[in-house]
């Protein structure tokens, strides 16, 4: 049975919240796992000899691309942008099943402007079952991952319906997910920027007079015609009026 999104149709699979029940699939023991949990914590503290132990466990467990997926983190997060990019290709080749290595490879594309590159990577359909058709079962990090580049590879390809269609499912599944957030926030920016290249160039087709003529008043010597004829008193005392004069205005008024 599939889930129907207007003009995309989704192809059912189960999604697991826990990373354990995937361990076994990929290969990943108890060990195992809590050294990529240790390593995690130190990629996202940058700490300083974070990338000596990173390539030491690359080095003994050469078949777990998720230290390698950390390294190329690492090297995100202390500006090696272009060490991050050669290793995310290099990920691919070793481990062309390796999702991660695929996503990251697709933000540079995205990052670069290289779009054409993307569907060749994620797959024509833009649909994670589409690009793992032998899986029944993905994580929720391996989904919203997944559909956020989506929205934006959509976004950036004047495809806005197909961004919006997928931003939807993202807040059906996990609306309080950071990458929905962000998922939102670059719609949000494709429409104002929208909006506002109309009303710029509606501003343009308005026809506008090159100057406004100012008024001119003949200057003359005779005094205005006041309609209180106490203000006659400034207009001959000027500055100089007398404090009392000015009582009396007041008093009268």
């Amino acid at each position: 049975m599939n889930t129907k999104y207007d003009s995309l149709i989704l192809t059912k699979y189960k999604i697991v919240y826990n990373p354990d029940e995937l361990d076994e699939e990929n290969g990943i023991t108890p060990e195992i796992r809590k050294l990529l949990e240790v390593t995690l914590k130190n990629v996202l503290q940058k700490k300083k000899n974070a990338e000596i132990r990173i390539e030491k466990l690359i080095k003994k467990y050469p078949n777990i691309p998720q230290f390698k997926n950390y390294l190329s983190t690492y090297y995100s997060y202390i500006g090696k942008l272009d060490e991050a990019f050669i290793l995310n290709k290099e990920i691919v080749k070793e481990h062309p099943d390796y999702f991660f290595g695929k996503i990251n490879l697709a933000m540079e594309y995205l990052k670069n402007k290289d779009f054409k590159k993307i569907p060749a990577i994620l797959g024509e359909a833009m649909e994670i079952k589409s690009l793992y058709p032998e899986r029944d079962v993905f994580h929720i990090e391996e989904v919203m991952s997944f559909f956020q580049i989506a929205v934006y590879y959509f976004i950036e390809t004047g495809n806005i319906e197909a961004a919006e269609m997928r931003y939807k499912i993202m807040t059906d599944l996990d609306k309080d997910n950071v990458k929905t957030t962000k998922a939102a926030e670059a719609i949000a920016l494709h429409n104002f920027k929208k909006e506002f290249e109309k009303f710029r160039l509606r501003g343009k087709s308005l026809r506008s007079p090159e100057f406004i003529s100012k008024p001119k008043y003949k200057q003359t010597k005779s005094e205005p015609e006041f309609i209180n004829p106490e203000i006659k008193l400034l207009y001959q005392y000027g500055f100089q009026i007398d404090y009392n004069v000015i009582r009396n205005l007041i008093r009268t008024a």
